[in-house]
């Protein structure tokens, strides 16, 4: 245990070194303040082009803009802000490759599962606190600007997204035990979740993927039940515990030379 926490310590402060952390936060600062934003201006927008609409054939009708239609925001810039990180994470591992810095670590006596497991770990932890982060100013200003308009299950609702960010999460870090380099760990990831989502288009096995997760946001207008998540949440944390136990065996047979 002594040994884990100290090499947790080493990644974090190789993490902050290279200011990685800090463009996390901030990216998710920025989404965090642009979600309740854009669906602030959204009237002023509209009405700005509105002579330019007219041109087109098209009349803007009145919007009514409220938390719901932040949230929606939310909703579409998830993809976006989960790539970023997914970016900026994928090479927590393949860079100890290249470098040859695991090595000298596994001769000292440092076990293989130990530096995967705290590789993951410190990638959750990063998911975790930039969404979260994300999330809670998206709600401040939400608060400050529309107050009691709450949506409905909204914990749950971003609980889900978050559970399946952290799929994603583990699944890169994973993939890192079986590639190299940085292209493949991504590519890998991409075909993971593509064939989660090819699946979730089928009716029979469309309400158990990971990807269901994504489509949560019907929980915000009440046109969903928790319970149409549950499986597909059991089933995503399943998935994510297979990749670390396949992975950690993977990565005790790697070659790091």
């Amino acid at each position: 245990m002594i040994q884990w926490t100290a090499f947790l310590k080493k990644e974090w402060i190789e993490f902050t070194r290279s200011k990685r952390v800090w463009i996390v936060l901030a990216v998710c600062i920025f989404f965090g303040i642009m979600n309740p934003a854009i669906a602030k201006l959204t009237p002023w927008m509209l009405e700005y082009f509105s002579d330019s609409f007219s041109e087109m054939g098209i009349v803007a009708g009145q919007v009514q803009i409220d938390a719901l239609t932040s949230w929606a925001q939310f909703d579409k810039n998830y993809s976006l802000l989960l790539i970023l990180i997914l970016l900026l994470l994928s090479n927590l591992l393949t860079e100890e490759y290249q470098k040859g810095t695991l090595i000298p670590i596994i001769t000292r006596g440092m076990s293989r599962w130990k530096v995967l497991t705290v590789k993951s770990a410190m990638a959750a932890a990063v998911w975790t606190a930039g969404y979260w982060l994300c999330v809670l100013i998206t709600y401040g200003y939400n608060e400050y600007f529309w107050g009691s308009q709450t949506a409905d299950h909204l914990f749950l609702y971003c609980g889900c997204l978050y559970l399946a960010g952290l799929w994603m999460t583990i699944a890169l870090i994973s993939a890192s035990a079986y590639f190299s380099s940085s292209t493949g760990v991504i590519l890998c990831s991409i075909l993971e979740f593509a064939l989660s989502y090819c699946i979730g288009m089928t009716d029979a096995a469309g309400r158990y993927v990971p990807t269901h997760l994504l489509n949560a946001s019907l929980l915000l207008s009440g046109n969903a039940e928790i319970s149409d998540y549950a499986a597909s949440a059991l089933v995503t944390g399943i998935i994510a515990a297979v990749h670390l136990a396949l992975a950690v065996f993977i990565f005790q047979r790697k070659n790091l030379c």
